[in-house]
């Protein structure tokens, strides 16, 4: 069962979905995968590119949406390391499908996002993402659109963020006000409200500027990255895309504690400057594209390893 409830003292929503208590977990050495291809997998057994479908144990069920997005059949496909071209499709997927929840009369947001590994939130090791159509505004959502209600400041990125990189449509930057270790966004030039408002060219362009975002992170800390990447799409916005890494370096990570869960103040242990740096040089690095998709298995993430110092 799912409700949703309002916060009395803020407004806002949460929903309480008790059935995803339930949702499988993958563990190293786990023989069966529910989004690898096969008869009783979550994707069946056709062969697909990228496959689509509704998540079993949403947060929204009418109104509302959960939808569950696997990026690849094979189980050590992750974004970063698709091919080009599979990488568009992805992309392609996600504006698609943003698209179709966005005309939906129970959906106010549509949010494209990834948890990347087990320590940010994926439960199920298979590369895949999710897209949520909220029957409501996200509160960050609400606040961004009273900021941007008189002037747009992602058209302009270098007052507030530091730009590490850039492409003929899109600029990769560390924002002054990082919430995390090495958070980025990615910003298309034009002012385009999301995915659907893309041409050909920027949506190709994009997609492999976020793979080498991808890749930046995983060079730089030496080991398959786990972060939270998220789409900002509305109306009333400028398209953009997150990239929240949970690692701070040395083997270290991140943890949201009082001051960032209680009060929603953000305290990051690095300054800006220096992840700037340090994130354009490991983008540098890691720049060429690879020849094929890489194993998983090259990528190890911290979960098998000993418990990082806090």
């Amino acid at each position: 069962m799912i409700n949703l409830v309002a916060d009395p003292l803020t407004g806002d929503w949460v929903s309480l979905a008790d059935a995803r208590q339930e949702r499988p977990l993958t563990a190293p050495g786990q023989s069966t995968c529910p989004f690898c291809p096969g008869p009783s997998s979550e994707v069946g057994s056709p062969p697909f590119h990228v496959a689509v479908f509704p998540n079993r144990y949403p947060v929204f069920d009418g109104p509302g949406a959960a939808e569950v997005v696997v990026y690849s059949p094979r189980h050590h496909d992750d974004l970063g390391y698709l091919t080009p071209a599979h990488a568009r499709l992805v992309w392609e997927v996600w504006r698609d499908r943003s698209q179709a929840l966005a005309a939906r009369p129970d959906v106010e947001t549509v949010f494209v996002f990834e948890n990347r590994g087990r320590r940010i939130g994926a439960t199920i090791d298979h590369p895949h993402g999710q897209i949520y159509g909220y029957p409501y505004v996200p509160p960050r959502l609400a606040q961004e659109h009273r900021a941007l209600h008189r002037a747009c400041l992602l058209c302009e990125l270098k007052p507030w963020a530091l730009i590490i990189a850039e492409s003929p449509h899109w600029q990769l930057a560390v924002p002054q006000a990082m919430r995390m270790p090495y958070q980025s966004v990615l910003v298309p030039r034009r002012h385009l409200d999301g995915l659907g408002a893309l041409s050909r060219e920027e949506l190709a362009n994009g997609a492999a500027m976020l793979q080498q975002a991808y890749r930046g992170y995983d060079h730089l800390m030496g080991f398959r990255a786990s972060l939270a990447m998220g789409v900002h799409q509305a109306a009333r916005g400028h398209l953009r895309l997150e990239c929240l890494p949970i690692e701070r370096g040395q083997m270290r990570q991140k943890y949201l504690a009082a001051s960032e869960l209680v009060m929603g103040a953000f305290v990051t242990d690095i300054p800006a400057t220096v992840a700037a740096n340090r994130l354009a040089a490991a983008l540098r690095a890691a720049s060429r594209p690879p020849a094929c998709s890489r194993d998983l298995a090259d990528l190890t993430d911290l979960t098998d390893l000993k418990e990082p110092e806090s």
